[in-house]
């Protein structure tokens, strides 16, 4: 019986794959994966690569491919820490800290209070038209 080329499960490469097209989503200014050429570049690489049977040039590939994802998480890592650096955190609320912090270290901040974040944009929605509205009624009267 022969022995197959079996390294592992394929989830595994299929995962990081992701993971990268996900990191150069977020950083590309393109909405769409085929418009964007970083995205191209690296599905072109993995499907150039897809069908190669060298075992050792197999874990070569995959060990490249951990690697890049590393880096690439690191830089976007490198990137929220010097927007924090710089006082990004004055600008954010207390609520969008705590969240961001529980997803650094692999949290997820359950939604609490969802009806009452939906109330808080519905009334904030309605003062900012009640405020454009009444803009408009000035302007008018002005121009009279």
């Amino acid at each position: 019986m022969a022995r197959g080329l079996r390294l592992g499960s394929k989830t595994d490469v299929l995962k990081n794959l992701r993971s990268m097209l996900r990191v150069t989503r977020t950083r590309s200014s393109k909405t769409s994966l085929r418009d964007c050429k970083f995205s191209q570049q690296i599905l072109a690489q993995y499907r150039a690569r897809q069908q190669e049977t060298d075992r050792s040039k197999i874990r070569m590939y995959r060990a490249e491919a951990t690697d890049y994802l590393t880096l690439l998480h690191g830089i976007e890592e490198q990137r929220d820490l010097w927007a924090l650096d710089a006082g990004l955190e004055n600008e954010l609320s207390s609520q969008e800290m705590v969240h961001r912090s529980a997803r650094r270290v692999g949290l997820d901040v359950p939604e609490l209070y969802k009806e009452t974040r939906a109330d808080e944009e519905r009334k904030q929605a309605a003062a900012a038209h009640y405020l454009a509205k009444k803009k408009r009624g000035n302007d008018a009267k002005a121009d009279q």
